[in-house]
């Protein structure tokens, strides 16, 4: 009967369980780099559209805090504060922009095109985050 027999096969383990285990500043700081890139592409959407009237909106494209879980974790990109007028803010101005109003307001998707063009190098950031943990551990 052949006889199988493994070599390293405790180091794998270990090298597997410590890739499951992210210490929770890791996926903050993830999660992190990746929103910056999302912020600056969302900002950039905005200045190539032309919806600068004011500024306001693009001055206030903020990144929260991460939110972290138990099984998951999230961070948002929005704008946020009142504007000039009081009227209106800038997270309701945005939206506007993006879904529209019936029949009143073309919505054109704005952040939804900025969040898709920045995935991949929003996830490069939050890889190259990762990468210099695993080197460090």
């Amino acid at each position: 009967m052949p006889k199988i027999t493994f070599s390293g096969l405790t180091e794998t383990i270990d090298g597997i369980e410590k890739m499951s285990f992210i210490p929770e500043h890791i996926i903050t700081d993830m999660l992190t780099a990746g929103a910056k890139v999302i912020k600056d592409r969302q900002r950039f959407e905005i200045l190539k559209r032309g919806l600068v009237d004011t500024g306001q909106m693009f001055e206030n494209v903020k990144v929260s805090d991460p939110k972290i879980g138990r099984e998951n974790a999230a961070i948002f990109i929005m704008p946020t504060g009142k504007r000039r007028e009081r009227k209106y803010t800038n997270n309701t101005v945005a939206t506007l922009v993006e879904i529209g109003a019936r029949g009143i307001i073309k919505g054109i998707g704005l952040m939804a095109i900025a969040t898709e063009n920045a995935a991949e190098p929003a996830g490069e950031a939050a890889a190259d985050v990762y990468e210099s943990y695993s080197n460090i551990s």
